[in-house]
């Protein structure tokens, strides 16, 4: 009766992961990877390095959803979140922990704050997530598939792991562990390893879609990847470096270390370490078990403290909000830990264990509360909306610069969905790379200025819009010069760039333009180090333009009225100055 009941906890749980993720799925286009990958989802394409061909092949079978790209790239995505829950729950049983033990650690793993938002918003991660617990099912000893087979399996899911993600090969040691045990099993010799091999190339072989990706002036593709070369280029990370998570940046290792700490404790700590205080009490007597254990716990670590400690993302709020996507892979390996350690919590409990349930099931759904407000915060719909309130507000054949995953993947994906296609966005810091500069010339229409060595020269990009006729806008600050170059105002959400000399609309009118386009409760809806609070942000800047030409003018009044509307929108901008 017991084991009927656990296994209808088991998928109990994993249903109500998916009703629960399916129902908060992000209906918007988000900042960073999120807007990207909806774009691929709605027109192809390659994403950033590595790829993802994976992930991006799975959201192509979903484009044909009556859904907004964004929205179906989301239940995508939560389907995997899903699996994910399922995989881990599967992988604590095959590591000889009790049914029960296995769908309470699944529970605890599918209501961690990271694991509830990677699973409602497009990212690569979850699908990490889903593949790490099979790889980890899969090295268990004592278990099916054995020998040469075995070998055979390990190989295709980290094939298909490294055509996902490549973080998935911190876990190394498990894979080790996996493959050691194998060649020490009955029916396995040397002859496995050509098995294991051919089965990895297989699993590899979703890279081969990026050769042969869709291109063209709506469809967002990252670099030369219709050659060989380029996508070996593009498969080894090497615009940004194979280790690295930034074109450029600085290692924060203590502020890396404490948001991971944090995750960990929002995210169910204590059922973690009451599973891993039950294992140390817990004396393992399958062969290859504690061995095994260890080689998760040196796993776990890897994906964890060592990876954030790696990091170059600096410790800028937004650079956090990318780093904490990172703790999700680590949670694999210690779910399944905790798990094999909870029996031995239920085995001193006794005829109480129901007791441990209970504990368990309520910090599940106490963290799940905390998690709530982080999943609501960055599912807003603030990036979309900013994204075409722009897009409506610029003139034909308007071109637009600025910089920022807020800004450029939202704009790709606007394309993508053929949302004012005259309309051009250039991201400068882009424009060292060839295939960009290709790609928003057949926008354009005419060749983007080539840089001088790693030197872009934004102004010269600038000039070369507004000589060809076209409007010139800007969304944020990104080079020196700019404003000595051009005359610049608030224009809507934006800015508006002309020539030195040409005349600009009246400060009164220009507060018009600018309140014309926001909406009352926008000061409400973003939070500093979100992708909203980012754009948010230059808006405030635009009313503090605002402020300081009424200042110029003498008019008081109206220069106190620009400063409270800018602190109602950015509090942070004065609290640091």
């Amino acid at each position: 009766m017991t084991a009927t009941v656990d296994r209808w906890a088991t998928r109990g749980v994993v249903a109500s992961a998916a009703a629960l993720y399916a129902t908060t799925a992000t209906r918007w286009a988000q900042g960073g990877d999120s807007a990207e990958f909806a774009a691929v989802l709605a027109r192809g394409g390659v994403p950033h390095p590595s790829g993802y061909p994976l992930y991006s092949l799975w959201l192509r079978a979903f484009a044909w959803l009556p859904l907004a790209p964004a929205h179906a790239a989301s239940l995508a995505t939560a389907l995997l979140g899903a699996m994910a829950v399922a995989g881990v729950s599967w992988a604590a049983e095959r590591w000889g922990a009790s049914r029960r033990a296995a769908w309470l650690s699944g529970l605890s793993f599918a209501l961690a704050p990271v694991t509830w938002r990677m699973s409602t918003e497009p990212e690569a991660f979850v699908l990490n997530a889903a593949l790490a617990a099979l790889l980890i099912g899969l090295a268990a000893p004592a278990e099916a598939p054995r020998g040469s087979w075995r070998v055979g399996a390990l190989g295709l899911v980290a094939g298909l792991g490294l055509s996902n993600h490549l973080t998935i090969v911190l876990l190394a040691p498990i894979g080790v562990f996996a493959l050691a045990w194998a060649f020490c099993e009955e029916g396995a010799s040397v002859r496995a390893m050509p098995l294991g091999l051919l089965a990895f190339a297989v699993g590899l072989t979703p890279y081969v879609a990026l050769r042969f990706a869709s291109r063209g002036p709506e469809v967002w593709a990252w670099g030369d990847t219709d050659t060989w070369a380029g996508l070996l280029h593009h498969a080894l990370r090497r615009d940004y470096g194979a280790l690295q998570h930034s074109v450029a940046g600085e290692r924060d290792v203590l502020g890396h270390l404490g948001q991971l700490a944090w995750t960990l404790v929002t995210g169910n700590a204590l059922v973690w370490l009451l599973g891993l205080g039950g294992l140390a009490r817990t004396r393992i007597e399958v062969p290859g078990r504690r061995a095994g254990a260890w080689a998760l716990g040196a796993s776990a670590a890897l994906a964890g403290p060592v990876l954030v400690s790696w990091s170059n993302l600096s410790g800028a709020e937004l650079a956090r909000v990318l780093m904490g996507r990172f703790h999700l892979l680590p949670l694999v390996p210690l779910a399944v830990l905790s798990a094999m350690g909870l029996d031995a919590w239920s085995a001193r409990l006794g005829e109480r264990r129901g007791a441990l349930a209970a504990v368990v099931v309520v910090t599940a759904l106490t963290s799940a509360a905390l998690g709530w407000s982080s999943v609501r915060e960055h599912h807003r719909p603030t990036v979309e909306l900013w994204t075409r309130r722009v897009l409506a507000h610029v003139p034909e054949r308007a071109v637009i610069m600025g910089t920022g995953d807020a800004r450029v993947f939202p704009m790709a994906y606007a394309r993508a969905t053929r949302v004012r296609p005259d309309v051009v966005y250039i991201d400068p810091w882009l424009l060292h790379h060839g295939w960009y500069r290709a790609w928003v010339s057949s926008q354009l229409g005419y060749a983007i200025v080539e840089p001088i060595g790693q030197s872009v020269d934004t102004v010269a990009t600038a000039r070369q819009a507004l000589d060809a006729g076209r409007p010139l806008y800007f969304t944020n600050s990104f080079a020196t010069g700019f404003d000595r170059a051009f005359a610049t105002y608030p224009s809507g959400p934006i800015f508006r760039a002309v020539p030195r000399g040409a005349a600009i609309p009246a400060v009164a009118d220009i507060e018009r333009d600018v309140a014309a386009t926001e909406r009352d409760d926008e000061a409400e809806e973003v939070a500093f180090g979100s992708w909203g609070g980012d754009l948010i942000e230059w808006r405030a800047r635009g009313w503090l333009w605002l402020a300081d030409a009424y200042g110029d003018e003498g008019d008081l009044q109206a220069r106190r009225r620009a400063y409270e509307r800018a602190r109602a929108l950015a509090p942070w901008l004065f609290s640091r100055r």
